[in-house]
């Protein structure tokens, strides 16, 4: 699994996608940091731990690059809320997430570098996509490349254990 600390890009997109996931119910009580760590993925953010039991899902797209891509599944409303960052493919024509070679999930393709939305994702998809992260990439074509100019294996998110661990706290 890769760690927040090689990868401050994508925990800054995590940290958004978290953050705009809870916005309704910030908005009406503020966040409050839980005073023992609970199950499921998480984030730390100005030393509190946002703790959201929504599946955290990541990749990095490229050799080197600075592109990547990171979702949260909301399995209430059925949908992948996802960040791309894919700052090398200056003309993208398209991203989706793959298995065996077929497109499983739509996405927007980077314009000027990034996209974002939330898309809907059946809850037999997300799942199979949680549990075996590493059967599924996440490619971003071009004219040039089509099948993908930046591609990288999905990885799910421990969560707490392994958030709090990367940012220094465990």
């Amino acid at each position: 699994m890769p760690a927040l600390i090689h990868a401050p890009m994508k925990f800054a997109a995590l940290a958004f996608v978290v953050a705009s996931m809870a916005a309704p119910a910030a908005a009406q009580s503020g966040p409050a940091a839980p005073s023992v760590p609970q199950r499921g993925p998480a984030a730390v953010w100005n030393d509190q731990d946002y703790v959201n039991e929504n599946p955290i899902l990541s990749a990095d797209l490229g050799y080197g690059d600075t592109g990547g891509f990171t979702a949260v599944w909301d399995r209430k409303a059925n949908q992948l809320c996802y960040m791309i960052t894919a700052p090398s493919v200056r003309d993208a024509t398209g991203a989706r997430i793959v298995s065996g070679g077929k497109a499983v999930v739509t996405l927007a393709a980077p314009s000027g570098g990034s996209s974002g939305a939330c898309v809907p994702v059946t809850a037999a998809v997300a799942e199979a996509m949680v549990s075996k992260p590493g059967e599924y990439s996440v490619a971003v074509a071009s004219a040039a490349y089509p099948e993908g100019a930046v591609a990288g294996v999905l990885h799910a998110w421990d969560g707490v254990d392994e958030v709090v661990a990367t940012a220094g706290r465990g």
